[in-house]
């Protein structure tokens, strides 16, 4: 079996196993977080890193760079998804921008599963068999649409539709700059193709550090020592003010 079917077999296992159905689109944050309880940190980064992802026995991290389209966000998360449950051996793997650098064969998986698990075949055939009737060409308008459905980049849904034979090399190139306008044309939400530079988390490791200051088990100094080593400093210094 070459790398691309075992991306596809592994993406239908995958979707099995976590209960999304092979339509589905998929909101892989929320998978990490609440079924596979992997703490996850947005942050901007002044680097050609995507993310990153460490394990240590029971403590999974991942790292994403929120310098980064929302839509090249997802598909960063999902090629974490990949290492998390196929490549159990790596205590930690960094992302680097490009889907066509030249990579280690886990990371090559890991494109290839990311790009499989957020559109699979089955489900771009039964959105587009949807959109066409009569049958016609695949049109640019179809690929905004599906990638708008999958949450994904521009890039990644002509790479798919390109993998599929739904459309040519030339048509790639000839589809591929504009995208912002074009979507903002046909109706669509542009903050798909947009850098978000914002800073979040997702973890209960901030709610378990307070638990124990609460509880006296710790000391507030200890507490923000914790935040502060975890990157956690909004929690600490975020700013935000309190309603009255």
């Amino acid at each position: 079996m070459g790398m691309a079917e075992d991306a596809k077999t592994r993406t239908i296992e995958a979707r099995n196993r976590l209960g999304v159905s092979a339509n589905e689109s998929v909101n892989v944050l929320n998978i990490l977080r609440s079924i596979l309880n992997v703490s996850i940190i947005g942050r901007p980064l002044a680097s050609n890193v995507s993310g990153l992802f460490v394990q240590n026995n029971d403590v999974r991290i991942i790292l994403i760079n929120t310098n980064r389209s929302r839509g090249h966000q997802h598909f960063t998360a999902a090629r974490e998804l990949c290492h998390l449950l196929y490549h159990e051996a790596l205590t930690g793997q960094i992302c680097e921008i490009g889907l066509h650098n030249p990579k280690s064969p886990i990371e090559k998986e890991a494109d290839l599963f990311a790009c499989h698990f957020l559109a699979p075949d089955q489900a771009i055939d039964y959105l587009l068999n949807k959109r066409q009737k009569p049958f016609r060409p695949v049109s640019l308008a179809d690929c905004v649409f599906l990638e708008q459905y999958f949450g994904i980049s521009h890039q990644a849904m002509l790479i798919r539709l390109q993998q599929m034979g739904k459309i040519s090399n030339h048509q790639a190139e000839q589809w591929k700059d504009g995208i912002t306008r074009v979507a903002r044309e046909l109706g669509y939400d542009t903050s798909l193709y947009k850098t978000t530079a914002d800073y979040w988390v997702m973890s209960d490791y901030a709610e378990k550090a307070r638990e124990a200051l609460d509880r006296d088990l710790i000391s507030r100094g200890k507490y923000e020592e914790l935040l502060l080593e975890a990157g956690l400093e909004d929690v600490l210094f975020g700013g935000e003010t309190e309603d009255d």
